[in-house]
Parts: structure tokens; sequence; C-alpha cells
């Protein structure tokens, strides 16, 4: 059942992001498509992620890192984390962001079991 009362969508049911998408990145750039994105380094175990790209102003998006990889999150005017922000793949790590504006993902959420 959903109920859409004052803008707010209310559900007993789980959501859904659908199956993960795995995205190397690109000179640091993810393109996505989904809304659950593992990313996995260009090359070698480490990587840096300076933007993503494919998201539409409210799209959600969760990120997390391939399991051997150790991918930074690159604070900046496109990417809003709160500083530089390393997902480590082995810990399972994984950040929340919303594309709050043409080009721009900002963090609202993150978790580690570091």
């Amino acid at each position: 059942m959903v109920n859409l009362s004052d803008g707010d969508i209310k559900t007993n049911f789980l959501l859904s992001l659908g199956a993960i998408e795995d995205v190397t990145l690109a000179t640091g750039v993810a393109a996505v498509t989904r809304s659950y994105v593992n990313l996995i380094s260009e090359s070698g175990a480490t990587d840096d992620c300076t933007s993503i790209t494919g998201l539409a102003v409210g799209d959600i998006v969760i990120v997390t890192a391939e399991a051997e990889d150790t991918i930074t999150l690159k604070d900046s005017s496109s990417l809003i984390v709160g500083g530089d922000k390393a997902l480590t793949g082995t810990n399972a790590d994984t950040i929340m962001l919303i594309c709050s504006a043409s080009g721009v993902c900002t963090a609202i959420a993150g978790w580690a079991d570091n």
C-alpha cells in the first residue's frame, strides 16, 4: 500500500533499488544509470572519484566500493561529501548521495563498519 498525502509518500513495503550496478571509474568519473552502485578502481586497488554523472536533480544513489578496492570520494563543488571520504570495499563502507543540482551530488548519509 502506498499513500500520498501532503507531499509525503508512505509505504508499508520495502523500497527496492534493484540489482547493484558495477561502475568502473574513468579518469575519476563514475557514469551511473542505477540507484545502487558498486565503484571499481580504474587500475590498481585505489582510485579517486571526482564526480558522478548520469543523475537528474532529486535522484538518490547509494554508493559502495568493490570488495578489494578503496575509492576516495573527493570533496569538491560537484561532489559535496564533507571532506574526502574513503570507501573501503572490505569494510562494506557505503554512502548515500542526492543529486542536489545539475552535476552536483551531496552526501545525505554514510555508513562504515570499521
